[in-house]
């Protein structure tokens, strides 16, 4: 029984698992067909109205979280949103009003309208639009006594107006703007491809598939890894089963935790745009703190983030996110750090650098005087350094990863600090404690002690 046990807890460093609660926002169920699906409205409306410079879209993240949030703070100025996927009253009018507009002729009044109203259908065929998040969001107004009911609300960027209309009919795709291509009557992006040594070409970033230097995929590695030292894994279970059961399960559980907050950053700081978004590294003295309360409301060197949530605390953060996700509320939201702990954006904090939690339950708004919550109850308290004062967010958007202090580099995202390296006496190098590899409270990071592992079985295979 102790073999199957140090088995399994020596298996488990070879997969990946998150313990992390999330704030739960809608989807679009299947994103690339819903894209697809639109694209070919536009691709047949630029054929039949001899549109030469209709565009194709491609998804976009931080569209979509503005869609999720509703937040129109954007609109007419580098977006417009669009009501779809209506009832039967919208989907009519929606015919009426692409059929009223679809002669030459009208496009004055088009552009016209554009700026005052919801161009309901025309929205979705602005020409110039190249970018396009969706999410569900149920609406409903009266027009003229009918009850339009839409289920989908969409941001396409970045037209904030309908210029790109007043352009004289032609071939579909023969006037695209620099960097398109004519696809069959949609202006797409041309796509970059790089050589490689053995002459082919590999496409850029669209292959989603990871490989080791040696070009072996990762996955198939690791299984091919397990397979070869089964046998002497079960022999090394019977010398170290109480060793492995103990350290690797803590290991795993801090390892696993701090990557499923980095993940949670790593996406927020993509889909929010947010340039100096830094990746955390683990603290066992700030986890100590965590679990002792050590930190100040007001200090400007530290916060704390309560963090597993029940729904109504969930609910709560999710508000927050949703009402300060537009630039205009960076300063209110600036300000209120140095008054109120922060429920959503304490852990997302762009500044912060280090982290460690403890599991510490807390009660929040038993009296219900936060009104419309109920009772927040949070499992896990953190504390993050070194910022205290929420500064960081005052950075205006960009690519995630772009704005990295000196030290950091571009890592998917995060600002991960650059990795350093040391020569030893066999000629190599040796990644020392910067390189963002997790490692155990001892200090010791998972390279060398897969390096040991390894050592060490050969030596049991050796003397069996």
């Amino acid at each position: 029984m102790k073999v199957l046990l140090v088995l399994f807890g020596i298996l488990a460093t070879f997969v990946q698992h998150s313990t992390s609660t999330k704030l739960i926002v809608k989807s679009i169920p299947n994103k690339e067909e819903y894209l697809k699906s639109i694209n070919e409205l536009r691709r047949a409306y630029a054929k039949d109205g001899r549109i030469p410079n209709m565009h194709k879209l491609v998804w976009d993240d931080y569209l979509e979280t503005k869609a999720q949030l509703e937040d129109w703070s954007e609109n007419n100025v580098s977006l417009r949103g669009s009501r779809r996927d209506g009832n039967p009253e919208a989907e009519k009018l929606r015919d009426d009003l692409i059929k009223y507009h679809f002669p030459f002729s009208k496009r004055k009044e088009t552009m016209n309208d554009s700026t005052v109203f919801h161009m309901i259908g025309n929205e979705d065929f602005t020409p110039h639009q190249k970018r396009i998040g969706c999410a569900p969001a149920e609406s409903e107004e009266n027009v003229s006594g009918a009850m339009l009911k839409f289920k989908t609300l969409c941001f396409l960027g970045p037209e904030g107006t309908f210029d790109s209309w007043n352009m004289p009919r032609g071939d579909p795709g023969s006037k695209c703007t620099k960097g398109y291509e004519n696809d069959d009557g949609l202006c797409t992006l041309v796509e970059k491809s790089e050589k490689v040594s053995s002459g082919e070409s590999l496409e850029n970033s669209q292959n989603g598939t990871d490989t080791n230097s040696s070009g072996t995929n990762e996955n198939t590695f690791g299984i091919s890894l397990i397979f070869l030292l089964f046998p002497f894994v079960v022999l090394l279970g019977i010398f170290l089963t109480s060793f492995f059961t103990v350290s690797i399960g803590k290991q795993l559980n801090k390892e696993e935790y701090l990557k499923a907050i980095n993940e949670g950053r790593r996406a927020h700081a993509k889909r929010a745009q947010i340039p100096n978004m830094y990746k955390l590294e683990w603290d066992d003295f700030l986890a100590t703190r965590a679990e002792r309360g050590d930190c100040e409301l007001k200090s400007t060197s530290c916060r704390i983030a309560l963090r597993d949530g029940n729904a109504e605390a969930e609910r709560h953060a999710l508000s927050q996110l949703q009402y300060y996700f537009p630039d205009k509320k960076r300063s209110e939201l600036i300000d209120y750090y140095g008054t109120y702990l922060m429920n959503g954006h304490e852990e997302l904090t762009p500044g912060e650098k280090k982290i460690g939690c403890a599991s510490v339950t807390t009660k929040q708004n038993e009296d219900e005087s936060l009104t419309g919550y109920g009772m927040f109850e949070f499992q896990t308290t953190c504390i993050l350094e070194p910022e205290g004062t929420g500064e960081s967010w005052s950075m205006t958007r960009g690519v995630a990863g772009s704005k990295c202090a000196e030290g950091y580099e571009n890592d998917d995202g995060l600002c991960s600090p650059i990795k350093k390296s040391e020569k030893v006496s066999g000629g190599g190098s040796l990644e020392n404690s910067q390189n963002g590899t997790a490692t155990s409270s001892s200090g010791t990071n998972e390279k060398t002690y897969g390096i040991r592992l390894i050592f060490l079985l050969s030596v049991i295979h050796t003397m069996f």
